[in-house]
């Protein structure tokens, strides 16, 4: 089958990679040079560009910006808000802008960001299941302390398969969509809002520390080339029924897919289930704060919720990717969240450290000792090897940040909605 995917909020698909001021010049547009051109063209100072590149902070825009523009390798569209953001932060780390996964320079979607956002949703739909849902609790329950990037695994093998062979999403196949134009690609603003005691504000970064500003004027920007609203991508979605079909009833046993079949089978059902209780779940996080400053983003949500109650059979609403978030990403939502907090160790936390022999709480008597904590208990200084962390105050809400795109120098977007038809 082919689907249609229509993006609805601007969506990011890193590469793993960031470009650099090194490499960058803006001036009506965003222009990413071909440095490896530039550098064969004679007329570039070479061993110039490099003397300074040493002195560190280096924007490629005051070296050489006319000869760069003789070798632009592709362009992008670039509001004026976020061109003055941008040449603000050439010289600081924030100039850096992640990049859109491409070929051949022409950006698209892989199938695989697709099928993990479709597995979220199926995911979630699974655990709405009493007997599943109490099976994954106890599982929970039994592992204990793990790390929060593991903590997933059992409750993925109890609802999609032991293995990859016996994985359920077998039977769903997502291409890659198709490669699509520069021209959908642009450059965006992103800020993260975090929730504080007073209300909420906008995060900035200084070296390794952070500091909430209230002013998102001064809030540090992430910059992220972006699929624009309204692109529209296309590829394939097949679902295998040789190994769903209840004719094929002893296949679909011997994998172990039996009374499964509705998760791959009820799809777009199962995903505006999904997107549903996503979409109330961020509308009562972001109406708590009655902001105006967060009104169009508050709107955005509310349209999105009479959008999906429009769709098609065929048509399912879905985030994905980066900056879908917590809620986006996981089904922890539907769980006891407290508990996976300390399960997990998840969110902002108030710690102590506890001695791991008698449970006592530990306390600092030499403070210039790093190495060492004493226990008023044992009565002897505890090696850090010899503690653990106890969290004595979790601070809420969780999760307390969400990153939203800006445009016309206001937060306007979560990250990564998208609308998928799929056809005949």
């Amino acid at each position: 089958m082919r689907y249609e995917l229509e993006v609805i909020s601007p969506v990011h698909v890193g590469s793993g990679r960031t470009i650099s001021p090194i490499e960058y010049v803006v001036e009506d547009n965003f222009y990413r040079v071909d440095m490896d051109m530039l550098f064969e063209d004679d007329r570039f100072d070479a061993e110039g560009f490099i003397e300074d590149a040493k002195g560190g902070a280096f924007y490629l825009g005051r070296f050489a910006p006319e000869l760069a523009m003789e070798h632009v390798r592709y362009s992008l569209d670039i509001s004026n808000s976020v061109k003055n953001n941008l040449c603000k932060s050439v010289y600081h780390p924030s100039g850096e802008i992640r990049e859109f996964i491409k070929t051949k320079d022409l950006p698209y979607i892989p199938g695989s960001s697709m099928k993990g956002a479709l597995r979220t949703a199926m995911l979630w739909k699974a655990l709405k299941d009493p007997q599943i849902f109490q099976e994954a609790k106890d599982i929970i329950r039994e592992q204990g302390k793990v790390n929060p990037k593991n903590a997933g695994e059992g409750i993925e093998k109890l609802v999609f398969g032991r293995n990859p062979n016996y994985d359920l999403l077998r039977a769903l196949q997502v291409s890659d969509s198709q490669i699509t134009t520069m021209n959908n690609l642009e450059l965006s603003k992103v800020v993260i809002l975090s929730d504080t005691r007073e209300g909420y504000g906008w995060k900035t970064f200084r070296g390794r520390r952070s500091f909430i500003n209230t002013n998102y004027e001064d809030a540090t920007p992430i910059f992220i080339e972006a699929l624009k609203p309204r692109s529209t991508l296309t590829g394939t979605l097949k679902i295998d029924n040789w190994l769903l079909r209840e004719e094929e009833e002893e296949i679909a046993k011997e994998l172990e897919f039996n009374g499964k079949q509705y998760l791959v089978e009820d799809i777009a059902k199962n995903c505006k289930e999904f997107a549903k209780d996503f979409i109330a779940g961020e509308l009562a996080f972001l109406e708590r704060y009655r902001s105006g400053t967060l009104r169009k983003v508050v709107e955005f949500y509310m349209t999105l919720r009479e959008e999906l109650n429009k769709l098609s059979e065929n048509e399912l609403l879905l985030p994905i990717s980066w900056g879908s978030g917590w809620h986006g990403m996981t089904i922890g939502n539907l769980f006891d969240v407290e508990k996976l907090r300390r399960n997990f160790d998840l969110g902002k936390n108030i710690k102590r450290s506890v001695c791991k022999k008698c449970n006592s709480e530990l306390v600092k008597e030499r403070p210039s000792d790093r190495f060492y904590d004493y226990c008023p208990n044992c009565r002897k200084h505890i090696r850090r090897n010899e503690q653990y962390q106890k969290i004595v105050k979790m601070i809420w809400p969780f999760p307390k940040t969400r990153r939203l795109v800006f445009e016309n120098g206001k937060p306007t977007y979560p990250l990564g909605w998208v609308k998928l038809s799929i056809g005949d």
